[in-house]
């Protein structure tokens, strides 16, 4: 039984079905990328990624998207 990695799709599926836990299921597959834009030398980075996951099995059925973007910097 896998649960799902990313704590995006448990929170998701959990406002769907709320006051259950999310099931288990037998194929999980996620694909990430991300790139990081690097300023003044390393000292401040822009960084951006996108997730795509999916859960499969006999009580589940979960897909979710997640884009996110930061900005951090230090000097």
């Amino acid at each position: 039984m896998i649960r799902p990695n990313s704590r995006n799709l448990r929170n998701v599926a959990g406002h769907e079905t709320p006051g259950r836990g999310i099931a288990g299921g037998d194929d999980n597959h996620t694909f990430y990328a991300g790139l990081n834009y690097f300023l003044c030398d390393h000292n401040a980075k822009v960084m951006v990624g996108a997730e795509y996951e999916t859960l499969d099995g006999d009580r589940v059925d979960l897909e979710a998207t997640t884009l996110w973007a930061a900005f951090r910097m230090y000097f």
